[in-house]
């Protein structure tokens, strides 16, 4: 019997026992059916960035570690231990998500696990790979979405600019210094050349090249 629908809220077992019992893939349709009736009734047209754009942020998270390993599809780190210098192995697996920002609201818009295709590879996955994998997912189930990425230092980088233009989608990244030390070296520089201006909490670089780009960079600094 299907209904439209429903007298009371289910308990929260009765929702574990259905959703275990579904396919990934029909999650996923449910999440992508959920966010595009949500588009579609503009309830968030008030946090587009500039009045146009999307905030998206990626962002990689732990789901569990073992002092075993759990299957093949693993990612393994190695730590020494100071006292007695034995190397041990920690598995792990990890998810990248994407997230779009509401306010002070996060809604999931996009998963991709972080995971090694077999425990024999040379090169480990990482949170790069997924982003790319990530992005072209969004991508093809969000066509014609403005979308702004969001994220850490570790995305600024030239593979992650490249993917964003292709897909004309805009980009803000927290940069950190050693990242691309081009930008940096450059930014100081000029930032050097203006120390005889009032001291700012916003000092701002605007058209640095980098590559076949113009990049701008800003330097905000708060008092606590």
């Amino acid at each position: 019997m299907q209904l439209d629908e429903l007298e009371e809220f289910p308990h929260y077992d009765t929702i574990n026992d259905f959703l275990t019992g579904l396919e990934v893939t029909e999650l996923e349709e449910i999440r992508i059916y959920m966010i595009k009736e949500l588009f579609n009734k503009r309830c968030f047209d008030q946090y587009k960035i500039e009045g146009r754009y999307w905030g998206v942020i990626f962002d990689g998270t732990g789901l569990y570690s073992f002092e075993k390993k759990h299957c093949e599809h693993c990612l393994r780190r190695e730590y020494k231990n100071k006292e007695t210098g034995e190397i041990q192995t920690v598995y792990m697996h990890h998810v990248l998500e994407a997230k779009l920002v509401v306010g002070d609201m996060v809604y999931s818009i996009g998963s991709e696990f972080i995971e090694n295709e077999s425990e024999n590879v040379t090169k480990q996955d990482c949170e790069l790979k997924a982003f790319h994998r990530l992005a072209e997912k969004l991508k093809q189930t969000y066509k014609r979405l403005p979308i702004c990425v969001l994220g850490d230092s570790l995305y600024a980088c030239e593979p992650v600019f490249s993917r964003c233009e292709e897909y004309n989608w805009k980009y803000l990244f927290r940069f950190k210094e050693g990242r691309i030390r081009s930008i940096a070296s450059d930014f100081y520089a000029i930032k050097t050349m203006e120390k005889g201006q009032k001291e700012n909490h916003l000092f701002w670089v605007n058209d640095m090249p980098y590559h076949k780009r113009m990049v701008n960079v800003l330097e905000s600094k708060f008092e606590h």
